[in-house]
């Protein structure tokens, strides 16, 4: 659903704090590239784009791109979901272990049409958020490059819509920070397509009536009574992705 979803969009440029990174040269591979890591140098965190990354979207010439990026907690299967979404099997790296699998952004164009004017949809992997050797800066600043990098943006989260879920979008209240005001830069966001795994719970209002997926993350993303620390997290959401989805 999100591929048929995504709209084209040009290539964006690079964040002021993003810099290049030199590599051996070498073509773009078939799989997963990665495009995005982090370093510290001197107690400053710095974004590097990494040359494999950049020479995949430079194959892409002046094509139009459609990015997708999963984000979410580390340790979700978001790179498991990536691999449903492009039907490349085993191309994004999962594992079975506590530690985190995914470093920084990748970059995986797994199908590239012969026409030069259909969009290329480009699939992102994220890194995870709440890994216990990053902090919440970090996490920060990678969903706002994939927010500014992606149209559409997929979050990936397990069980019910609960307090805890919505906390852990609550990164989005801190994008301000890192990405330039709407009027400098596309006026609308990226679409939210918010994912929830291991979901097997009735759709239900409070009086008992059928509702959707969109309507129950509508009321979960309403305005909470006197919690006002709540509020601003879910304002900053809806601020965030005007156009959601799950």
């Amino acid at each position: 659903q999100a591929q048929s979803q995504a709209r084209p969009s040009a290539a964006p440029a690079q964040p002021p704090a993003v810099r290049s990174q030199a590599s051996a040269g070498r073509p773009p591979g078939n799989g997963p590239q990665r495009l995005i890591s982090s370093s510290t140098s001197g107690g400053k965190e710095q974004f590097q784009v990494h040359d494999e990354g950049a020479r995949l979207l430079q194959s892409l010439g002046n094509r139009p791109v459609a990015a997708i990026a999963v984000c979410g907690r580390y340790r979700t299967g978001k790179s498991f979901l990536l691999n449903l979404l492009t039907g490349s099997g085993g191309a994004f790296a999962v594992g079975d272990t506590v530690n985190a699998c995914t470093d920084g952004i990748w970059v995986h164009a797994p199908h590239v049409p012969e026409s030069t004017t259909e969009p290329v949809v480009l699939y992102l992997d994220c890194e995870g958020w709440g890994d216990t050797e990053k902090d919440r800066t970090h996490d920060s600043k990678l969903m706002a490059l994939c927010h500014l990098l992606s149209c559409v943006f997929v979050y990936n989260s397990k069980g019910v819509l609960d307090e805890n879920a919505v906390h852990d979008v609550s990164l989005a209240g801190e994008i301000s920070k890192f990405v330039a005001k709407p009027q400098t830069t596309r006026p609308d966001g990226p679409v939210l397509y918010w994912v929830l795994r291991d979901f097997a719970l009735e759709l239900v209002d409070a009086g008992g009536n059928p509702i959707t997926p969109d309507m129950y993350l509508d009321n979960a993303l309403a305005t909470a009574s006197k919690d006002g620390r709540a509020n601003e997290t879910r304002k900053a959401i809806k601020e965030c992705f005007p156009e959601r989805a799950c």
